[in-house]
């Protein structure tokens, strides 16, 4: 489970600003060189649209059509100047944003190619180590989402080479560690998650740190620990009872079926430590429907197939002692 946060868009709008202004010409610069000018007031205006956009995301579904308009006037902006300045690296970190916000609603894969394209560019040229990292975490996250995770963990190896706030890096650390159990390499997988974990601020334990405890839980779970999985979930809810965090916006599976791993090893833990029968016999059988969920959803080429066969199995035996215990 990868995480990139919603608000994204109106820290790069503050932090680019903060940059352009430092470095921006003076108004009789400006005038003697009217493109400068131009390229000044397109930042600006793009700036005002992706922030548009984050209120609107706050506010509403991520999906929303509200957001379509928005963030197309925002690329046609930004986008009517890219021609003049092809190596503008504020220019081109705005567009790869756009892009990937686009593909945020319509869901169409060429948006994160275009991403990708644009924040490569940037993550090569700018000279600011706090823009590179962003622009590498975005790289990641784009080259996740069309599947190409080897690429994908070569751009978080490289933000966590610059990126200094133990936040960011932790969620880094968990971000790809889920790359590396998409592509089996289950050891790394572990170790990158509990490297996370202790990187993780205290005060954000109870936020990033909940969604680390649980992809670790999933981790140690396909290395073949079962218990140690549902004693990460069970530690995970004793900050979120409710799995809120784990449901929470900016949150996102690869593969998209995955999530009913997830789900199955909720239910699965609320079954094992329920007291009450009847409340013990529903969690057990929402934790086989999820096992279902996941091996009618999963190709025959995914890695942890034979596992959760035996996963469900395990479960429904334990269902089955359930059933049958006396009252």
């Amino acid at each position: 489970m990868t995480y990139r946060p919603t608000a994204l868009a109106t820290a790069l709008a503050c932090l680019l600003g903060t940059t352009a202004a430092q470095a921006e010409p003076s108004v009789w610069t400006q005038a003697a060189q009217p493109a400068t000018k131009r390229l000044a007031d397109t930042l600006d205006e793009g700036d005002r649209l992706l922030n548009q956009d984050v209120q609107l995301r706050l506010q509403e579904p991520a999906s929303s059509s509200r957001r379509v308009p928005v963030l197309n006037q925002a690329r046609q902006v930004l986008e009517g100047v890219a021609d003049q300045y092809p190596n503008d690296p504020d220019l081109r970190f705005r567009l790869g944003e756009v892009y990937y916000e686009l593909y945020d609603v319509d869901e169409d894969p060429k948006r994160l190619e275009q991403a990708a394209e644009h924040l490569s560019f940037v993550a090569a040229v700018t000279r600011h180590v706090t823009i590179e990292a962003m622009a590498l975490k975005d790289l990641a996250i784009c080259y996740a989402r069309l599947g190409k995770h080897g690429p994908e963990i070569d751009a978080y190896d490289r933000a966590l080479t610059v990126e200094p706030h133990p936040g960011s890096r932790a969620i880094l650390l968990a971000n790809r560690a889920e790359g590396h159990m998409v592509q089996g390499d289950i050891l790394s997988a572990v170790r990158g998650y509990r490297q996370s974990l202790r990187e993780t601020p205290s005060i954000r334990v109870h936020i990033s740190g909940v969604t680390t405890l649980w992809g670790l839980a999933v981790a140690l779970d396909r290395s073949g620990d079962l218990r140690g999985a549902l004693e990460q979930v069970e530690q995970a809810r004793a900050y979120d009872p409710t799995d809120q965090n784990l449901n929470g916006p900016g949150w996102f599976y690869v593969p998209d079926y995955d999530d009913a791993w997830y789900a199955a090893l909720g239910h699965w833990s609320r079954a094992r430590l329920a007291e009450d029968r009847d409340v013990r016999i529903a969690a057990y059988r929402d934790a086989v429907a999820a096992w279902r969920r996941y091996l009618n959803a999963a190709p025959l080429t995914d890695h942890w197939l034979p596992l959760a066969s035996q996963r469900l199995r395990l479960c429904e035996k334990e269902l089955q002692a359930a059933v049958d215990k006396p009252r």
